[in-house]
Parts: structure tokens; C-alpha cells; sequence
């Protein structure tokens, strides 16, 4: 199910590109061009230590925040570079661990493996399951236009009244700030008393 997470999340998230086997210019230039959602299949194969991979990870291992970008001299004198942003939201998916750096730097979801007695629906892009896409999606913008500076005030407050924070210190609290973040405000639009977005996170997490 792990390429149909993918085919299910690209037309939702933002911007969302679905790559397969890039080259190093190729995935340079995306992120460059569109800042997207990179949708990445095949991760896995990103261990390899040759140089075009090697030159592709220093894209997909610093792009997790933003200010990071990676140079390179330009042809045909060499005397001048182009600069590479690297920040933008990355979802990988793959069969085996991912590279050990990259892996602190992600939030993990293990999928299980369909058993003989699982039934589960195909998912087919249909007319109807397209339109529920397109609403999501919308929603999802629409959300963040009239959300993005109250967002920004608790994010820019270090987070000091997002439940689950407190007890998560350097990378893992930097990782899961913004997730955090939207998930207690959510809560607070909706005046939710029950088991919580944030609450269910923080046991995701431990």
C-alpha cells in the first residue's frame, strides 16, 4: 500500500510531485522551480554511496528546514555558481530503512502488511473520488489562508502551550513543533474534550 499512500496524497498535498528514479538535476531544479511536496517512491534506494546520490542527499537530508541550499559552479567557466534551495514538506516511502541521517531527520509511519484475511477497497480515481480530492484539497488551502498568522504566532512562540512539546527537546521537538502546532490549534477551533489530534500524536511518537 505504500505507492497507493502516495497516489492518494499527491493530488491533496501542496503542489505535490511524485518522483520515481530522479536524476540530480532533475530533483535540484523541482524543489528550485515549485518548492512542492516532494512524493518520493523507492527511497530505499538512496543508500547507495555513488556520486549521484550522494549529490541527491544533501538535497533531501537538509531540506527538512528552511534557509539550507547547496551550490553549484556554472558551465562554462566555472567562475560563478547557482544556489539550490533544499527546504520543502518530502514524503518517502520504501520497503527497507532509509539512510541513517535522513531517518533522524523524518517522522517514521510503518505501514503493515496486508494480510490473507484483510479486505480492503481498490483505490480507483474515479469522477466521484477526484471531486472528494479537489474538496479536501481546497479546504486544505483555504484553511491555511485564513489560519496562516494565527499559526504563526503560537509557531513563533516556541510552542510553550502545545500540549506534547515540553517533554521532546532538540531534533524530535523541532521535527514535531509544526504538526503539534496545527493539530492544538485545531483542537481549540473546535472546543474538542475528547481523545485529541495532539494527545494521539504523542503516542504516536513515544
Amino acid at each position: 500500500g505504500k505507492t497507493t499512500s502516495l497516489d492518494v496524497l499527491k493530488p491533496i498535498v501542496f503542489n505535490g510531485e511524485l518522483l520515481v528514479n530522479p536524476t540530480q538535476a532533475v530533483l535540484f531544479r523541482t524543489v528550485e522551480d515549485s518548492s512542492p511536496t516532494l512524493l518520493i517512491d523507492e527511497a530505499e534506494r538512496f543508500r547507495g554511496r555513488d556520486s549521484q546520490n550522494a549529490a541527491m542527499m544533501e538535497v533531501l537530508r537538509s531540506g527538512y528546514k528552511d534557509g539550507a541550499c547547496v551550490k553549484r559552479m556554472k558551465p562554462p567557466h566555472y567562475r560563478e555558481f547557482d544556489r539550490y534551495r533544499t527546504y520543502g514538506p518530502k514524503i518517502f516511502a520504501g520497503i527497507n530503512e532509509l539512510d541513517s541521517v535522513l531517518r533522524d531527520r523524518a517522522i517514521l509511519i510503518r505501514m503493515r502488511r496486508k494480510g490473507a484475511e484483510d479486505r480492503v477497497l481498490s483505490y480507483i480515481e474515479d469522477e466521484p473520488t477526484i471531486s472528494r480530492i479537489g474538496w479536501i484539497r481546497d479546504a486544505c488551502y483555504l484553511f491555511g489562508l485564513h489560519h496562516a498568522p494565527s499559526l504563526r504566532r503560537i509557531y513563533e512562540g516556541g510552542g510553550e502551550d502545545v500540549p506534547g512539546l515540553a517533554g521532546m527537546h532538540s531534533r524530535e521537538r523541532e521535527l514535531y513543533t509544526p504538526l503539534m502546532t496545527l493539530a492544538h490549534y485545531i483542537e481549540t477551533l473546535a472546543g474538542d474534550k475528547k481523545r485529541t489530534l495532539s494527545q494521539a500524536m504523542i503516542e504516536g511518537a513515544a
